[in-house]
């Protein structure tokens, strides 16, 4: 058998820190299998469906989040200026990609 994957991002595109984009968090998934007969079985992962720039589509509230991305605090190595406030740590989205 062999194994074929593709990268994809996981951040949800859009977010800003000190005016750029942070880079995307990459994350292999598998996309086709090759078996001893000479079958392939291909895997199809949906498009993503929340962003953070325009259109903004993001889940309403965190308590009732029906939407395939979450957000994630994480802590920051230095202090950075957000909307022209100062942080140590920042809320990020992050999403799935289910299969199709």
């Amino acid at each position: 058998m062999v194994f074929y994957g593709v990268m994809m991002a996981n951040r949800v595109p859009g977010a800003l820190i000190n005016g750029a984009s942070p880079p995307q968090a990459f994350h292999w998934r598998l996309q086709t299998i090759d078996d001893e007969t000479g079958a392939a079985v291909t895997v199809n992962y949906s498009n993503p469906v929340c962003s953070q720039s325009n259109p903004v589509n993001l889940p309403a509230s965190q308590d009732s989040n029906t939407m395939l991305c979450f957000p994630q605090t994480r802590q920051l190595h230095t202090e950075v200026s957000v909307d022209n406030e100062l942080m140590w740590a920042i809320n990020d989205r992050f999403g799935f990609r289910p299969r199709t």
